[in-house]
C-alpha cells in the first residue's frame, strides 16, 4: 500500500486545461486506504476547483500546483456532493484572500451540515491530526437540476446525478466530450445510498451514459474510459436480475440477509475477476453485499402481497 500523501496525476491524455490530483489516506480501524481524486479547471475566465480533498491543507496544496494560472480568474469551488471526503478542504477557500464562488446541488449544504456529519467530523478530529483544521463549510450557490457555467474558452455544465447520494452531482466539458462523474459512477463497482436511491443511480448513469463521453473521470478507481458507464449499468442489471429470480420463487428468511451475494449467487469475485489493481477489497465487498440488499428491499417491497 501508498503511504498517505496527496498528488498530481501525469499522462491521463487529458485536455492541458485539466488537473488531476489524488489523495491517498489510511485509516486501520475505519477501512484499508481511501483514493480520491479532485481536479482543477483552467478556463479563460475561470479557475474551477472540483472537490477540495480531506482537509484545508489538501485543498491549499492543490491550488498552490496552479497557483500561476489564479492570476486575472475568478475562482470557483464545485462540491460534487456532502461526502466528507470530498468537502472538507472548502474552509481553505472560506479563508483564503481570494474572492470566491462555492457552488453545490440543492441538497448539498443540508447534508454536509447534518447532525451526523458533524459528529463524524469530530470522531475523525479526535482520532486524526489530519483533520484538525476542518471546519464544515457549504456552498452558497445551489442549484437544482442543472447549472451551465460559460468559461469563455470552454463551457461546462453541472447536473443533478442523484444515487450515490441526493445531493450528487456531475460536471459535462461538451466541447472536450469529458464527463466529471466523481462517485456517480465507480470502480469495481457504484455505491447505491439506498433503498430509495436504486432508481435514482440507474436513471443518472443512463443519463451520464446518453451524453456519449470519451473521457469519464471518477473519483475513486483510477479509470478514465467511457465503458465505466456500461459496467455499472450492467452491475445493477445483474443484481436486479439475480433478485428477481429469486423473488418469483421465494421470500428470503431474515436470516438469509446477512449474506445477500451468497442468497443471490452473485460473489464479489465474479466482479472484480483476475484484476491486479490496488483495490480497499473489505470495502467493496461490504458496498457489494449492501447494494445487492437495497435492490432486494426495494424489488421486495413493490412485489404485491
Amino acid at each position: 500500500m501508498h503511504k498517505d500523501t496527496i498528488f498530481q496525476v501525469p499522462d491521463l491524455g487529458l485536455d492541458e486545461r485539466i488537473h488531476v490530483f489524488r489523495r491517498l489516506f489510511s485509516a486501520p480501524d475505519e477501512f484499508g486506504q481511501l483514493q480520491v481524486d479532485a481536479y482543477v479547471i483552467v478556463t479563460d475566465i475561470f479557475l474551477i476547483v472540483c472537490d477540495t480533498l480531506l482537509c484545508p491543507e489538501d485543498a491549499q496544496w492543490m491550488l498552490n500546483q496552479v497557483q500561476d494560472r489564479l492570476a486575472g480568474r475568478e475562482l470557483v469551488v464545485i462540491n460534487s456532493h456532502a461526502d466528507w471526503d470530498h468537502v472538507w478542504g472548502n474552509s481553505y477557500f472560506a479563508d483564503s484572500p481570494h474572492k470566491l464562488l462555492l457552488i453545490g446541488q440543492a441538497l448539498c449544504a443540508a447534508r454536509m451540515q447534518a447532525t451526523e456529519n458533524q459528529t463524524l467530523l469530530k470522531n475523525y478530529q479526535a482520532h486524526f491530526p489530519l483533520f484538525k483544521q476542518v471546519r464544515i463549510v457549504p456552498p452558497l450557490l445551489t442549484f437544482e437540476q442543472s447549472l451551465p457555467i460559460d468559461g469563455g474558452n470552454l463551457k461546462l455544465e453541472l447536473l443533478a446525478t442523484p444515487g450515490h447520494s441526493a445531493d450528487h452531482c456531475s460536471l459535462w466539458l461538451p466541447e472536450l466530450k469529458l464527463l466529471l462523474a466523481f462517485d456517480a459512477a465507480e470502480w469495481p463497482l457504484p455505491t447505491i445510498e439506498g433503498q430509495h436511491s436504486v432508481d435514482a443511480m440507474r436513471n443518472s448513469l443512463e443519463q451520464l451514459r446518453a451524453l456519449q463521453p470519451l473521457q469519464v473521470l471518477c473519483s475513486h478507481g483510477q479509470t478514465s474510459h467511457p465503458d465505466i458507464l456500461d459496467e455499472n449499468l450492467a452491475y445493477l442489471h445483474t443484481i436486479e436480475e439475480r433478485c428477481r429470480n429469486l423473488l418469483a420463487t421465494r421470500q428470503p428468511e431474515e436470516s438469509e440477509l446477512a449474506h445477500p451475494s451468497q442468497l443471490i449467487a452473485y460473489p464479489y469475485e465474479e466482479i472484480i475477476g483476475q484484476t491486479k489493481q490496488e483495490i480497499d477489497h473489505e470495502f467493496y465487498r461490504q458496498t457489494h453485499e449492501q447494494n445487492i440488499l437495497r435492490i432486494l428491499e426495494k424489488l421486495a417491497s413493490e412485489k404485491p402481497a
